[in-house]
């Protein structure tokens, strides 16, 4: 996995993370569950990354939809107008556009 993290995050891909905290660990796996220093903290340092990378938490399962939300919240509310640029082009003339499209998120630190 942290191979796949790594070359992700040299082509320039933000990834940012939602953990769901939980007391009840895993029977077969429990670090899985909860990893020494906390699930949130194994996401800090072997998930997540690139400018701007954050990790939400949802204290519960319960409180996970409000979680999922916030988070999607906070990544639109990072994206930036000029990375769409090249967006509104191609739907005006797809003929245009050269360039591959990215829509990966940014934020600044």
């Amino acid at each position: 996995m942290k191979l796949a993290r790594d070359e992700a995050l040299a082509k320039g891909i933000v990834i940012n993370g939602l953990v769901i905290l939980s007391d009840r660990p895993v029977p077969w796996n429990a670090e899985h569950t909860n990893p020494p220093g906390g699930l949130d903290r194994y996401y800090q340092d072997n998930v997540i990354g690139g400018p701007g990378a954050f990790v939400m938490v949802a204290q519960n399962f319960n409180s996970f939809g409000q979680a999922i939300m916030n988070k999607m919240i906070a990544e639109i509310a990072a994206a930036r107008q000029p990375r769409y640029a090249a967006l509104q082009l191609l739907l005006l003339d797809p003929a245009r556009v050269v360039a591959p499209v990215s829509f990966r998120t940014i934020r600044a630190n």
